[in-house]
């Protein structure tokens, strides 16, 4: 192999080799969460499958998924009016809404599950996308019923667990014992802070967003054109005269 085709195949593997880092840094979060993209092995959402006292994982189980039925949303983001804080399920009221059906959407699940069982752990962070945020779910009857309804969001060869308080535990009126909170603000229909206090069990909230692009898929194009022009140049410059 001549240098210019060896050039043209080293630019090509850089090109390859970034896009992976590029995909995953589409978006910011807190220093204390973990994201799995592109597209993560399948996990045990379960409790004691992914444990950690300190850290949160952000799982995005479909980059691009069309809604075989529609999904009730616990928030929808459209109904956000000001900064707004869900830390009992008064909070709810007037912000449920719906995905529609036959639309594609993004799925990400925010999950917490502690190694050390009996003590309460607190997690707190944000998460800004590079996508809209179009609604959350996060009551632990409503993901059962998605996942049974809708199960084309979940991850791929993922378990998750059901009936065990999955969800946020939200409290039905104001109280002083607060334990899960939200809070999201219109402005920015991109981002999560979110406060987790996490016991025996997991804490799960799924986000839609809008559909996640693709940029690998462009990095490797533009990577290919570049390696075939660079070859064919060579093979130009090196032809005998």
């Amino acid at each position: 192999m001549g240098v210019i085709q060896s050039s043209a195949a080293i630019f090509l593997g850089i090109f390859l080799a970034l896009a992976p880092a590029i995909d995953a840094q589409a978006f910011g979060t807190s220093a204390n969460v973990d994201v799995f993209m592109s597209p993560p092995p399948p996990i045990n959402f379960a409790p004691g499958g992914v444990e950690s006292d300190t850290r949160v994982n952000l799982i995005l189980e479909q980059s691009r998924v069309m809604a075989t039925a529609a999904v009730t949303l616990d928030l929808d983001m459209s109904k956000i009016v000001g900064i707004t804080t869900i830390n009992d399920t008064s909070d709810l009221t007037g912000l449920s809404g719906t995905a529609s059906a036959m639309v594609d959407y993004a799925s990400w699940l925010l999950h917490t599950d502690p190694v050390s069982n009996n003590a309460v752990h607190t997690y707190t962070g944000f998460v800004e996308f590079d996508q809209e945020i179009i609604g959350i779910v996060l009551l632990t009857s409503s993901l059962d019923v998605m996942d049974m309804v809708t199960p084309e969001f979940k991850l791929a060869g993922g378990t998750y667990p059901t009936n065990n308080f999955r969800g946020l535990e939200l409290p039905d009126a104001p109280t002083s014992a607060v334990w899960d909170v939200l809070t999201l603000d219109p402005t920015n229909n991109r981002r999560i802070d979110f406060k987790y206090q996490t016991n025996d069990f997991v804490d799960q909230i799924r986000i839609l967003t809008t559909p996640v692009p693709e940029p690998a898929s462009g990095v490797v194009f533009a990577a290919s054109a570049l390696a075939v022009t660079i070859a064919t140049r060579g093979r130009r410059f090196l032809r005998p005269v």
